[in-house]
């Protein structure tokens, strides 16, 4: 009864391995795959959230429309990581808090988030263009690594799509801040 356990586990192992993918064939690729597109994932996520505080704390129109359009364009890119996910049987998994860097990461993440839910007025608006302008060039720098190690070319296409984006948030998140 063990062995046939252990069989079928190996059976569904080498199916899930072996299955054809176009972002990801060999299994260090699909879990490099994983882990890029679930990071991806919980990054929109954040952004969104910035975005939806903006649109509801910023003093100013130019912070909420901000806040606008980050929103929008997370939401479509996540929508593009989820179905490139779903195309490629890659599981999106929830962010890491394994090793004291995952664990610092998202002790840093909660702090501005509380930061900025207890902030409002001008001292929200400071705060949240400081807070965006670190995510988003965090956000382009990990973009900018992962493109260029990537193989799988429906990821790398992925990566190559969203990073003008980023470039332009962060862009138009610092002429805010020079404006503010």
């Amino acid at each position: 009864m063990k062995t046939t356990r252990v069989n079928r586990w190996a059976l569904w192992m080498g199916l899930w391995i072996a299955a054809p993918s176009s972002a990801a064939g060999s299994a260090p690729e699909r879990i490099n795959a994983q882990r890029v597109l679930s990071e991806l994932h919980h990054s929109d996520q954040i952004e969104i959230q910035f975005g939806e505080m903006a649109q509801a704390k910023g003093t100013s129109s130019d912070i909420r429309d901000y806040g606008d359009r980050i929103v929008k364009d997370h939401r479509d890119a996540d929508r593009q990581v989820k179905d490139l996910a779903e195309k490629d049987g890659i599981p999106l998994v929830a962010q890491s808090t394994s090793g004291w860097l995952n664990r610092f990461a998202a002790s840093l993440e909660r702090r501005v988030m509380a930061d900025l839910s207890r902030k409002s007025g001008r001292a929200f608006d400071k705060a949240f263009m400081n807070a965006t302008i670190d995510d988003h060039k965090r956000d382009i720098s990990n973009l900018e690594s992962n493109n260029n190690s990537m193989r799988q070319e429906d990821l790398h296409a992925l990566l190559a799509r969203l990073l003008p984006a980023l470039e332009q948030h962060l862009e138009q998140a610092e002429k805010i801040q020079r404006h503010n």
